[in-house]
């Protein structure tokens, strides 16, 4: 599924397919690879069936990627430069709730995210840390300490990937017995989902705030 409710493409794949639909490609980039990765699915894909999607053998691949983990890696490499960053002036509270909305809207763009971000050993250096940097940056330039600052962010984070990781695995637990793809815990659509993971992004954030002595923005 490309999101947590839904068997519609994401338009930005849909994008990078029809490039890829058109005919034997006598050249390719490692960029073009990383395209026909994330069309597949980051947590899906296979060489062959990227191969066949650039018209290519699978050992063409090689010159450019030793093997599929490599293709991982620049998929989270790709995928870290999606992220909206901070507007100048943001409070730090705004700052830790684009961060936890980012992170979800990532596992919406891209199925299979959540557990990677868990299970790769990469993903933190090439993913996590150059994503949520400027928004470290910002939290920090508005009065939040760097420590707390970074607990905060990565509070928040692991709400909105632990949360996407748990949904999708229901909703994929429900398709497999031959039921409904919704509603999961009173979640029917992508759309309710994300409301639910802001409404927790903003407890945390509100706690945070009484407990750091620092007024709630809402």
């Amino acid at each position: 599924m490309d999101s947590l409710h839904s068997g519609r493409p994401h338009p930005d794949r849909q994008d990078r397919q029809a490039r890829h639909t058109r005919g034997r490609r006598a050249t390719f980039t490692a960029d073009d690879i990383v395209d026909a990765a994330l069309d597949l699915g980051i947590g899906t894909f296979a060489l062959a069936d990227v191969a066949a999607r650039l018209g290519v053998g699978t050992p063409a691949l090689y010159r450019l990627f030793p093997h599929r983990e490599a293709v991982l890696d620049a998929c989270l490499a790709r995928i870290a430069t999606e992220f909206r960053t901070p507007d100048p002036g943001t409070g730090w509270q705004g700052v830790l709730r684009l961060w936890g909305t980012e992170c979800w809207d990532a596992c919406e763009r891209h199925p299979g995210l959540a557990p990677i971000v868990y299970s790769h050993p990469a993903a933190a250096r090439l993913l996590i840390v150059p994503a949520t940097t400027p928004c470290l940056d910002a939290a920090t330039a508005a009065g939040l300490p760097r420590l707390r600052a970074g607990f905060g962010l990565d509070f928040v984070c692991g709400v909105a990937f632990s949360t996407h990781a748990t949904l999708s695995m229901m909703s994929a637990a429900r398709l497999q017995a031959g039921d409904a793809p919704g509603p999961v815990v009173g979640v029917s659509d992508p759309a309710t989902a994300r409301r639910l993971v802001e409404e927790k992004i903003d407890i945390v954030v509100r706690g945070l705030a009484h407990d750091w002595g620092t007024p709630a923005v809402p």
